[in-house]
Formats: structure tokens, C-alpha cells, sequence
């Protein structure tokens, strides 16, 4: 096996891992996957991962030095903030058609991307860089990792998408958000 490869593959499988454990964007994902068409979450998915992912390993002594209190409330703040716009978006007059709505795409790339900054995943796609100064292995076995985690979760929350009403989709994608968002702040504090 090339020595790319083996990174790609060490990168993979070492972010795969360190994501299923405890992470919460599979949270999120499920309540995007509930709220917005397929298609669109995982191109705003792959977006958002690839970036996060890209800052992970261009940025990997950087990252791996953040105070974890100052990830915790950037964290808590993109969470609140997807909370606050899902709820502007229920008080709105007159039903609109599921996927319908214009700035879901941000939405969800910024549910995505904001969140979960120097998480288990990046601090391991972090040390698979800095180890094998193969920056570009690394950076797309880390954002497979991510897109094959997402995909699950997706899977998992269209499938909810078809058989739950959309008000209470509404509703727990609110809670969703606000939960994690506490959460990330009880880490900070």
C-alpha cells in the first residue's frame, strides 16, 4: 500500500472513530436530514466537513492549541443561532412547501460548519497531518470520515422526515439545537 493511501486510510478510520464516540453533529444532521431535502444536506454536509477538515490539517498546530472554553462557546453560539432561525422560520404566516425554504442551504452548512470546532475528529485528522506530512491524505480520509458519519445520520433522519409531521420536526430540530447548544455551554463553563 502507497504511503498516501495508508494515510488516506489511517485518516479514515482514526476520524471515523473518534466521531462516532459522543459526538453531536450526528444530531444536527438527523434534524436537517428531518427538515430539508436529501440532496441539500449532503451537499451543505460534504461542504461544511471538507472545510472543517481543510482548517483542520492547514491549521493543525493552530487547532490543537485553541482553549477548549473558547471552542465550547463558538460551539453553543452556532447552535442557538440555528435554534433562533428555526423558530423565525415557524412564526412565519402561511405553511410553505417542505424545501422550499431559500436559506436552507446556509442553514445547514452553518449548523455544520460552525459547530463542534477542535472535536475528536479534527484533533485526529490534526496529529494524522502533523505525523505524515501528507496534508492532502489526510484531509480526504478525514472528510470521507465525516461524509460516511453523516450519511448514517441522514439515512436515519429522512427516513423520520417521511413518516413524522412537519410541526413536530419543527419542534424537535428546535430542542435538538438548544440542547446541544446548553450542552456546549456547560462545557465552557
Amino acid at each position: 500500500m502507497s504511503s498516501s493511501l495508508y494515510v488516506l486510510a489511517a485518516a479514515f478510520w482514526t476520524v471515523l472513530v473518534a466521531e462516532m464516540i459522543g459526538d453531536k453533529s450526528i444530531y444536527m444532521i438527523i434534524s436537517l436530514a428531518a427538515r430539508y431535502p436529501r440532496r441539500l444536506v449532503v451537499a451543505a454536509m460534504v461542504c461544511a466537513f471538507a472545510g472543517k477538515m481543510s482548517a483542520a490539517v492547514l491549521l493543525a498546530e493552530l487547532i490543537r492549541h485553541w482553549p477548549p472554553r473558547v471552542m465550547s462557546l463558538v460551539s453553543a453560539a452556532s447552535f442557538y443561532g440555528v435554534a433562533i432561525v428555526l423558530v423565525l422560520k415557524a412564526r412565519r404566516v402561511g405553511p410553505e412547501p417542505r424545501g422550499a425554504d431559500r436559506w436552507a442551504p446556509v442553514t445547514a452548512f452553518g449548523a455544520l460548519f460552525f459547530t463542534e470546532w477542535g472535536d475528536s475528529g479534527q484533533i485526529a485528522a490534526t496529529a494524522v497531518a502533523i505525523q505524515s506530512r501528507a496534508w492532502f491524505a489526510a484531509w480526504l480520509g478525514a472528510t470521507l470520515a465525516l461524509t460516511a458519519k453523516g450519511l448514517a445520520a441522514l439515512t436515519f433522519g429522512a427516513a423520520f422526515r417521511e413518516r413524522v409531521p412537519d410541526r413536530f420536526l419543527q419542534a424537535a430540530a428546535v430542542v435538538t439545537c438548544a440542547a446541544l447548544g446548553s450542552l456546549a455551554l456547560f462545557d465552557a463553563l
